[in-house]
């Protein structure tokens, strides 16, 4: 069967059409996809970004917290060393107190021994005031003693003469 001439031709211009419309569908389509692959990709630099920004701050906060931590641990040594050497200062200075009190009630009973001496010499019953002199003596090494633990022990090592006790 013979198709004309005319049906054959309008039948080319369709068909040269769907082919037209088919290659711009086409050409929309791939023009679409690439365009969804252009924002894919922007969509995962910019999450990338982000995690790689959240992971350096990440690392920044932790590096904040071990600084801290550091600076923490140093003003805790620092406080506990400032408060021994307080206390050792305290202790130090207290001790100098006791030993200055030492020296001086060392001197004067020494003074005082010495004038009595001398009286020792100028009295007649010279015994009887040795002995009073043995026993002021012996009653300010008691008191002494109070001050200092190392002199105990030598109050009674001192006797009182005609006296018991």
């Amino acid at each position: 069967m013979q198709v004309s001439l005319l049906h054959r031709c309008t039948k080319m211009v369709l068909l040269k059409k769907q082919v037209r419309r088919k290659g711009w569908h086409l050409r929309s389509y791939r023009h679409q996809a690439y365009r969804r692959l252009r924002m894919m990709s922007q969509i995962r630099d910019e999450l990338l970004r982000k995690v790689r920004k959240a992971i350096e701050a990440r690392q920044r906060d932790m590096e904040q917290v071990k600084r801290d931590q550091a600076r923490h641990e140093v003003a805790r040594t620092v406080a506990t060393y400032t408060r021994w050497l307080h206390s050792w200062s305290k202790s130090l200075l207290s001790q100098r107190r006791l030993i200055v009190q030492q020296r001086q009630e060392e001197r004067k009973l020494d003074r005082r021994l010495r004038l009595l001496r001398k009286q020792l010499g100028r009295h007649r019953r010279p015994q009887r005031l040795l002995e009073r002199c043995l026993l002021k003596l012996r009653k300010g090494l008691e008191r002494t003693s109070i001050l200092h633990p190392t002199i105990e022990g030598q109050a009674d090592t001192l006797g009182t003469g005609g006296r018991g006790g």
